[in-house]
């Protein structure tokens, strides 16, 4: 919204985030466009809201006196340059008026109300109005508390924390509401959830939208539902754990801090996620920084097991 930007932000900021947006912030979705320097005043004269806008009167005497040099010069030239102007004047796109109405005019030419509201030209133009009614359920909850601002949904939003397209296929429900409501450390160097206070019932919101639609039919989920491993299975998956060198990023008792802690990991991944994550780190993770060892299905599969009881004591 464009239209208590003036309150924010000084003349000079503007002038150069308008003529390179990208030197402030690189990933910036606004065009640059090109603008010339007297498209770039008019622009911030109308989005100032100026509409009388006077030159602030210099209060040091010498440059007030070559002011007044240079308006005698310029007297001397009127008239031979009047009829110049009056023809620039007419054949430009921009009106007569104020610096901020000619302004005004740049910003109906460029569109600039495609992204921006502005108060003054969405009511002259035919485009649709923004529904100002709040959104309600998780849709609610997620502009609420900016999920987006850094984590991605399905190609869309923020690339700082986990990917959200598949959680549901990803992590374990009862694991989800908790997380939500108490945010724990999982990944102990680099990214953690901040706590949003949230109450039980938007906690569920969440988890029922996440459990239906966040999920993903390539993960088998299916394949190891009602699984309970053996110690013998355990015992196997642990040694294949320990020899494939995990425990240099993911911490148990001891380990790394590079990668996710796996102390508890039995009671938030989904056992068929682990097993996929295991065969290919990178179907669901294109940057992981996780090795791809080419596991065999016996191999993925006793590490599964292995790592599916790593859960909290009850």
């Amino acid at each position: 919204d464009l239209g208590t930007i003036a309150e924010k932000i000084n003349r000079d900021w503007l002038y150069l985030w308008i003529k390179e947006p990208k030197s402030y912030f690189h990933d910036t979705q606004m065009a640059r466009y090109r603008f010339n320097d007297k498209e770039l005043r008019l622009l911030i004269e109308y989005i100032m809201r100026d509409w009388d806008f006077i030159p602030e009167e210099e209060e040091d005497e010498e440059e007030e006196e070559e002011v007044e040099r240079e308006n005698e010069k310029t007297s001397e030239h009127e008239a031979s340059e009047s009829a110049e102007v009056e023809e620039i004047t007419k054949s430009s796109i921009i009106p007569e008026g104020s610096l901020a109405e000619k302004g005004k005019r740049i910003i109906e030419l460029s569109r600039c109300f495609i992204c921006h509201e502005i108060e003054g030209v969405s009511d002259l133009l035919p485009i649709a109005e923004r529904d100002d009614k709040p959104a309600e359920g998780f849709e609610g909850l997620l502009n609420d508390i900016k999920c987006m601002t850094c984590h991605n949904i399905q190609g869309k939003g923020g690339t700082f924390a986990p990917e959200l397209t598949h959680e549901g296929s990803k992590l374990k429900e009862s694991w989800i509401r908790d997380f939500l409501q108490t945010p724990d450390i999982i990944r102990p160097l680099l990214k953690q959830m901040p706590k949003f206070n949230l109450t039980a019932e938007e906690a569920e919101t969440a988890v029922k939208f996440i459990e239906e639609y966040f999920v993903s039919e390539e993960i088998p989920l299916e394949k190891f539902a009602d699984v309970e491993p053996t110690e013998e299975e355990i015992g196997k998956g642990k040694e294949l754990y320990d020899a494939k060198g995990c425990r240099t990023c993911h911490t148990m008792a001891e380990g790394g801090v590079v990668g996710p802690t796996l102390k508890r990991v039995g009671d938030r991944l989904e056992n068929g996620y682990i097993f996929a994550h295991l065969k290919d780190p990178y179907r669901e993770m294109p940057d992981a920084v996780e090795p791809n060892y080419t596991l065999t299905d016996e191999e993925a599969i006793a590490i599964t097991h292995y790592l599916m009881s790593c859960r909290s004591k009850k």
